[in-house]
């Protein structure tokens, strides 16, 4: 760069991990007539920020009004709308975060609108298989009384995960992931992929693109 004090030029080398290493080429300039010298700088290092993630047993940051908007927003079935209260109520009651089961449901269920093997009568909202499934047909998913049933049923099979005993008697495929080396270990929603479904992409999904934009949903 130009020096406008003496019309002379200025060139910088670069910086060097060692002295020793900087005298080396210090020297090397020096005794090919230049003038040179060296000067200490401090390198701070990047503060390297650990991934952020979401805890499964966490209190809600959202409202179900939000969440019912968010719903509607994404063209939600009026079951998927209407049962939004009883997710926040098992989320009072078992420490479990609302928001991302409900969003969890969303995925399962696209919006309540079903259309794979689980249909709506089966009040299946998280695609809960039966005790000893043979594949992944209509008759291999349990079915649950009443809409409720199926809420107690999803924040019981995701306690299994987190540690959060159930509520009631639990649906018979609970006896039988709850035999599972990782009971309880499981305590952030993007580390639900690869368990809770085979997809390794499958908890981190849960939040990017459901929970993040229920977040981002204004309440008219």
């Amino acid at each position: 760069m130009q020096n406008p004090d003496n019309n002379s030029y200025l060139v910088i080398v670069g910086k060097f991990p060692t002295k020793d290493k900087a005298e080396v080429l210090l020297n090397d300039v020096k005794s090919k007539g230049f003038d040179a010298f060296i000067k200490e700088i401090e390198v701070k290092e990047e503060e390297v920020k650990p991934e952020v993630k979401t805890p499964i047993i966490s209190k809600t940051r959202t409202t179900v009004g939000q969440a019912q908007a968010w719903a509607r927003n994404n063209g939600a079935h009026e079951r998927f709308i209407n049962v939004a209260p009883i997710y926040w109520e098992y989320g009072e009651l078992t420490g479990i975060n609302p928001e991302v089961l409900y969003c969890q449901a969303a995925k399962e269920t696209g919006f309540g609108k079903y259309g794979g093997a689980v249909k709506p009568e089966m009040n299946n909202w998280a695609g809960i298989k039966v005790a000893y499934p043979s594949g992944d047909r209509t008759e291999d998913h349990e079915t649950f009384a009443t809409p409720d049933d199926g809420v107690r049923a999803h924040f019981n099979h995701m306690g299994i995960y987190c540690g959060v005993d159930p509520v009631g008697e639990p649906h018979p495929r609970w006896y039988i992931t709850s035999t599972v080396g990782w009971k309880g270990q499981v305590q952030l929603v993007e580390d639900l992929g690869g368990k809770w479904a085979s997809n390794p992409d499958y908890g981190a999904s849960i939040m990017r693109d459901y929970v993040t934009k229920l977040y981002n949903t204004e309440v008219k």
